[in-house]
């Protein structure tokens, strides 16, 4: 493909947080820690040929899909409508066996984890996974850079009902439909806009405080010996979350005056104290910044990773760490639109090569309802969804709650340089026996107790 133009006006400009991901890109440009991925079994018969009419309508037809990244002297930049005629977005593979059948299928695992070549090709790749028996598997993976985990749901869908379009011979495909992505240079240059405004001052002057309250970030031990280069390598453990434990943690949040979101985001501080026996650590949780109404429905990157710094004191009760957990997570999200990739100066300290940056745990909450692709279909289609690891080794530890209609699930995401799948297992175990204890109440009344055995010293509590 030849290389194109390479305009640097601010509509090609990127956001503080796309800048990020494109230098990670660069220092590691066979990774793929930050493909975001998704699959559907398709309980239909497919007409290839109209899907990949509707996948080429839909990206052609969204600037932020139809683009290719470049550095230029001004910066790196994004190049609308670049990367025609697109011939990297769809694909057919073969495949041994029933894909359905036992998942992850390897051919599916691989083209999720196909790194992305920006510079060249469309950051997005739609997979139609053909086994020799079964269903057939949709596998829709993108580059980070491009979407957000919300984009990327809403993605799927609309390629959905643009191939029920096509596949009913209506003709419509993406024809006339409008580009999700136009917004997002407004919204680059809002954030520019904040950065330069008192507002985001005083955003600055509060992170600058939680960082430099934790002046040194204890680093996980895992089961593995820490290597001296950080590895962004991965895999994840997924247990089911048991009937009725999340609603008692929301009795419990309600009766803390503070939200769900909180109950399980002081239980993973509390996991992490009794894991290590450090009562000062930095966490990181994901938040939207979608600024209003006009980006509800739109494509492109818009969350923001927000630092937290997690105290867990020995002599006080669950309920006392949970209420001061929901007003430190509230006085955040007033200041949320400040970028994360601005933090690391405000921390004061230097970069560790054996870490992955400023975060090295992270808590994410989703909601993915399979019911909601359904809708995008005719009658009598339907779809499945398929269990596909993603974004992984991009922390030590990212405890994700995937929430899928009726049913929710703890992933526990972890650095295989760090942890063997066994002591993984045993994380992702101990955070549902304190959600469990604490929803139920039966925590001890001091969560000293919680703490390793040699963290329970007299003389290290003193300190």
């Amino acid at each position: 493909m030849a290389r194109s133009t390479v305009p640097t006006g601010n509509d090609c400009a990127l956001s503080i947080g796309q800048e990020a991901l494109w230098f990670l890109h660069a220092l590691a440009p066979g990774s793929s820690a930050y493909n975001i991925a998704g699959a559907v079994t398709l309980d239909f018969d497919v007409d290839v040929a109209a899907l990949e009419a509707a996948v080429l309508a839909t990206v052609s037809g969204n600037s932020m899909l139809n683009c290719l990244f470049r550095s230029t002297r001004a910066g790196p930049r994004r190049l609308p409508g670049a990367a025609a005629p697109y011939s990297s977005v769809f694909e057919v593979i073969r495949a041994d066996g029933d894909a359905a059948a036992h998942p992850p299928h390897p051919a599916a695992l691989e083209a999720s984890r196909r790194p992305f070549r920006l510079e060249d090709e469309a950051p997005v790749r739609v997979s139609l996974v053909r086994p020799d028996t079964g269903r057939d598997v949709l596998v829709v993976t993108a580059h980070h850079i491009a979407l957000d985990n919300v984009s990327h749901f809403r993605l799927c869908g609309e390629l959905l009902a643009a191939y029920a379009r096509r596949d009913g011979d209506t003709g419509a495909g993406g024809a006339g439909r409008p580009d999700q992505g136009a917004g997002y240079p407004a919204f680059v240059r809002q954030e520019q806009d904040f950065l330069r405004s008192p507002q985001g001052e005083a955003a600055r002057r509060h992170w600058r405080q939680v960082l430099q309250a934790v002046p040194h970030d204890p680093p996980l031990t895992g089961d593995l010996p820490r290597p001296a280069g950080y590895r962004f390598t991965g895999d994840q453990i997924e247990l089911p979350v048991p009937a009725g434990l999340l609603d008692r943690a929301a009795a419990l949040a309600a009766g803390a005056r503070t939200t769900p979101f909180a109950v399980l985001f002081a239980v993973f501080q509390l996991l992490l104290y009794s894991l290590s026996g450090e009562r000062l650590r930095l966490m990181g949780y994901p938040v939207t910044v979608r600024p209003g109404a006009e980006h509800r429905t739109a494509t492109g990157y818009y969350v923001n990773t927000l630092p937290f710094a997690a105290r867990v004191e020995p002599d006080e009760s669950f309920l006392e760490l949970l209420r001061r957990t929901g007003v430190e997570l509230l006085s955040g999200l007033v200041h949320r639109a400040y970028p994360f990739a601005l933090m690391p100066h405000l921390a004061g300290r230097p970069r560790e090569a054996d870490r992955a940056g400023l975060i090295s745990v992270l808590f994410v909450m989703t909601e993915e309802d399979v019911r909601e692709l359904d809708r995008a279909l005719p009658p009598g289609h339907r779809v499945r969804m398929y269990p596909l690891p993603q974004q992984q080794g991009q922390f030590d530890l990212t405890l994700q709650l995937a929430r899928r209609g009726p049913d929710t699930a703890v992933i526990l995401k972890y650095n295989t340089s760090l942890y063997t799948p066994g002591a993984a297992r045993a994380v992702a175990e101990r955070y549902l026996r304190l959600l469990t204890a604490a929803a139920g109440g039966t925590l001890p009344a001091r969560l000293g107790e919680l703490a390793p055995a040699p963290a329970r010293a007299p003389e290290n509590l003193k300190n």
